[in-house]
């Protein structure tokens, strides 16, 4: 997971920032960049894209979908069946997610900030 000294560097990029407001590993953020916003892939796509294995894909697709990174859709085959495929959802989305969750952290900060003086009287 990205951390806050880490964003605070010059050179943090936005995967610093999602790995760290997301909670992102890695294979996260390989998943994340491998995605478009335009073309759905499948899971075989993804996996092979990154180098990993269908499971470790399937597992940071779920992660990114439930984060409301990515969206997962259901395609039908016309002989029986069914696959999913993955998009990125747009920038302007992503923008707008990453900046409520910096608004509830600085929030979140706050609150803890100002519980500091109780708090430290409680380790005492």
């Amino acid at each position: 997971m990205g951390s806050i000294n880490q964003i605070m560097k010059d050179r943090a990029s936005c995967g610093d920032l999602l790995e760290c407001l997301f909670d992102l590993t890695n294979t996260d953020i390989s998943v994340f960049l491998a995605l478009n916003d335009s073309k759905p892939l499948d899971l075989d796509s993804v996996a092979g894209i990154i180098g990993k294995n269908r499971s470790t894909a399937y597992r940071s697709l779920q992660k990114l979908v439930c984060m409301g990174l990515a969206v997962k859709e259901t395609e039908n085959i016309s002989e029986g069946g069914y696959f999913h495929t993955y998009t990125r959802v747009g920038n302007d989305s992503i923008r707008n997610m990453i900046l409520s969750r910096t608004r509830d952290l600085s929030g979140r900060i706050s609150e803890i900030v100002n519980s500091l003086d109780s708090d430290l009287s409680s380790l005492r």
